[in-house]
């Protein structure tokens, strides 16, 4: 099936706006070119055109058009302005939407069932000019007649306005509304990209005619194809069978309501026509086959989805990216250099889990990491329903000053070493750190849900939609859930949406857990062990020298580094 391509559509607008804009009428040419430019404005304005393309080839039509070029500019630069004030989708085409809508057979009337039309007769209502809906005039025409009709077109006119309108549908009183619309006699459709072969495909096995319409070209095929009914339909049975066309040609026009009326076609350069004269169109037929054409569309775009080639571009494309340095993993301070060199260089998106006894430093392991990566313009997301905000406020403190953050907290903020008084001193790093992005949302007492991550996660990415991210949960006993829910499902809830929201947002997302537990090893992408180690002479004074065992890499066995860590800053171990 041929994809619909909008930015196509839109440039074949421009282009028949342009070649009508050549062979518009003298005695008015710059309401003309006016009244194009407003129109490409709105296409402009939806994001389908180049505004300096469009421009330049509306104003060089309306110099061809007899307009002087001063004025040419001028008009046209104010009908895009107005138009892109009021952006709109080519002629508001929405086949997927058409074709994605619930299902429900309409109801036909009953009188419709019983009225047989005669075999391959058109029944509709003609307009002598496109004018005002005046009132028109029924006709009736046989097969033979109608493609006689439509193979023989005059030389085109100058204007639309002297061409007449018609449509396979009748009105009450003639007067085409779509409230004083009566019953469709046929089906009419604009397919664009579609081939005869396509058509023959389609409609071959049942009587129809087709034409080639004004802006069809070799390159851009564009055709409008015609299928006498059986029966006549209502408006609602109507729109059923442009989705069944839809179904099968991803070309089709669902604008094409039964109330549309149509051109009577030209002679231009391309011109072509083609008809068949088989068994008359059964729009029950068509109608009874929506279901099954729905669930095999439906299959088909499924396993288009999972098809290999429709993600391979993309996956190589972000290692490309990785291989060139334009996409690098969020960075972990410098006295990591060992565990940045286990991670491949930091903190890649997908989960990380960081788990160890309690009192350990799992929190202010993730602080650090968090404030790192925040200074280096990486946005992060905190959910930290084991901390409060005064908690954290004092760990960036004791981070920042290397100072145990427990001093902050219970009072003690004299000077160190003879040194500035550690308040001040944080005021001075404060100056850069007040507007890191570094989002903390402490979360209630009770604990934080799955669905606050999701939300934290859809903020971050909303706000800064493109380049690293982090979301850190911290921690993992502190999730709420149902009552009825246990522990272990609580977790496994937690696990499963923590790691689906790093693939989904492309996030680096830490989890920290007070327990070690095999469920979140096994679905967390990397698993840290924190460990207390027997402290030795290389010790810094004050510290205690931890062991972290990165239990599960990406494509590499198990190993482990050491860090020391003072209560406030997790460093390096001396050599």
């Amino acid at each position: 099936m041929i994809p619909y391509d909008q930015r196509g559509h839109a440039e074949r607008a421009l282009d028949r706006s342009v070649r009508f804009l050549r062979g518009s009428p003298t005695e008015n040419p710059t309401q003309i070119l006016s009244i194009e430019s407003f129109g490409m404005g709105q296409l402009i304005g939806a994001g389908l055109l180049e505004p300096e393309t469009t421009e330049a080839s509306l104003i060089e039509a309306g110099v061809a058009a007899g307009i002087e070029e001063s004025e040419a500019r001028v008009t046209v630069k104010s009908g895009l302005w107005a138009g892109e004030k009021r952006p709109r989708q080519p002629r508001d085409w929405a086949p997927r939407e058409l074709v994605e809508q619930p299902w429900k057979k309409p109801t036909p009337c009953q009188d419709h069932l019983n009225e047989v039309q005669p075999d391959g007769q058109f029944i509709g209502t003609l307009w002598p000019k496109r004018t005002k809906p005046e009132k028109g005039s029924q006709f009736s025409f046989s097969f033979p007649q109608f493609v006689k009709l439509l193979s023989n077109p005059p030389e085109p006119q100058r204007g639309k306005d002297e061409q007449a309108q018609w449509t396979l549908s009748t009105f009450k009183d003639n007067h085409r509304k779509a409230e004083t619309f009566l019953k469709a006699h046929g089906l009419v459709l604009d397919f664009e990209s579609a081939t005869l072969e396509d058509l023959k495909a389609i409609f071959g096995r049942w009587t129809f005619a087709a034409h080639t319409t004004w802006s069809h070209t070799p390159e851009q095929p564009h055709w409008r194809v015609f299928i006498p009914f059986q029966r006549p339909v209502n408006a609602e049975e109507y729109r059923e069978l442009v989705r069944w066309a839809a179904l099968q040609h991803d070309g089709v026009n669902p604008s094409c309501t039964c109330a549309v009326a149509h051109y009577q076609p030209s002679r231009t350069q391309h011109f072509q026509f083609a008809y068949t004269h088989e068994a008359v169109f059964n729009p029950d037929e068509a109608l009874d086959a929506i279901p099954r054409l729905m669930a095999e569309r439906e299959s088909q775009s499924t396993l288009e989805r999972l098809q290999l080639n429709s993600f391979a571009f993309e996956c190589l494309q972000t290692l490309v990216d990785r291989w060139d340095g334009s996409e690098r993993p969020i960075a972990l301070p410098e006295d990591w250099a060992q565990l940045t060199a286990l991670l491949d260089g930091g903190f890649w998106p997908g989960l990380t889990a960081i788990q160890g006894e309690t009192g350990i430093g799992k929190s202010q392991f993730v602080v650090q990491a968090a404030v790192h990566a925040a200074r280096q313009g990486v946005p992060v997301g905190y959910l930290g329903p084991a901390l409060d905000r005064l908690g954290v406020f004092c760990r960036i403190l004791g981070i920042l000053t290397r100072t145990p953050w427990s001093r902050f907290f219970h009072g003690a903020s004299g000077a160190r070493d003879g040194g500035l008084p550690l308040i001040d001193e944080f005021k001075q790093h404060w100056k850069t750190l007040r507007l890191l992005p570094l989002f903390f949302e402490p979360g209630p007492v009770q604990g934080i849900q799955a669905a606050d991550l999701a939300a934290m996660a859809r903020r971050i990415r909303t706000v800064y939609p493109e380049g690293n991210a982090m979301l850190v949960l911290d921690s993992l006993q502190y999730l709420s859930g149902e009552k009825r829910d246990s522990p272990e499902r609580r977790f496994t809830r937690a696990l499963r949406t923590s790691r689906a929201l790093a693939r989904e947002y492309n996030l680096a997302v830490l989890l920290v857990s007070d327990l070690e537990c095999s469920e979140v090893s096994s679905l967390a992408d990397i698993s840290l062990l924190l460990s207390r180690e027997p402290s030795t002479n290389k010790t810094p004074q004050g510290a205690a020298l931890v062991r972290i065992s990165c239990t599960k890499l990406r494509a590499r066995i198990p190993t482990w580094t050491q860090l020391a860590f003072d209560g406030s800053y997790w460093g390096k171990v001396p050599s």
